[in-house]
């Protein structure tokens, strides 16, 4: 029911917005608090705004938590400015990351005024980040094929630099697509290895 929400709250009945909030107590008390967070604040004559409702969708599918905030270290700061509800919309850097890695976060973000998050939003983010590596009710676990230690000929790789490498790779993903086997290759390799250059250069004293 909680994709009936984004697509639209103004269509959701009234016996089928308490039963949602009755189960979402029950199973998903964040979720519930954000919920009703945004009914008190957009109200339910007219659908949300489009970033809560892409939000609110986004929750409503079987999809790993990592889809809507990605399991990397380089982004455990991050988060935990997120959680503590540090003003992060006061830092430019932060909110780069913030949009290049969870977008539909960062867009939800993006329509709160003033600099502090409201502590529904700040709920939601620790349930789904706690959630991250176990099943939740409303959104499940990255899948156990992601977990290296499951393929022990690769436990001397570095999956999480590997990870990384391969988000960031979505920034050419347009011109890639476009490219035989061969280009597509050598342009990936010369991608990585410019942005590990950078990366060199960013933690050179």
């Amino acid at each position: 029911m909680v994709d009936k929400v984004g697509r639209d709250v103004s269509g959701v009945d009234e016996t089928t917005m308490v039963s949602l909030h009755v189960e979402l107590q029950r199973c998903a008390p964040p979720l519930d608090g954000f919920l009703t967070w945004c009914i008190s604040t957009f109200g339910t004559d007219i659908p949300f705004p489009p970033a809560i409702s892409a939000l609110f969708i986004a929750l409503g599918k079987p999809s790993p938590v990592c889809v809507l905030l990605p399991q990397f270290e380089s982004l455990d700061s991050l988060y935990k400015k997120l959680v503590d509800n540090v003003p992060v919309k006061q830092s430019p850097g932060d909110l780069l990351l913030l949009q290049q890695s969870c977008p539909v976060f960062f867009d939800t973000i993006s329509l709160v005024e003033g600099d502090n998050l409201p502590s529904a939003l700040c709920g939601l983010i620790s349930d789904l980040l706690e959630k991250g590596n176990e099943n939740s009710t409303y959104i499940s676990g990255c899948s156990e094929a992601y977990n290296l230690s499951r393929y022990p000929q690769w436990d001397t790789l570095n999956s999480q630099a590997a990870e990384q490498a391969n988000f960031s790779l979505k920034y050419v993903k347009g011109s890639l697509s476009h490219m035989n086997q061969k280009n597509f290759i050598n342009h990936c390799k010369f991608f990585i290895w410019y942005r590990n250059l950078q990366r060199g250069k960013q933690m050179s004293p």
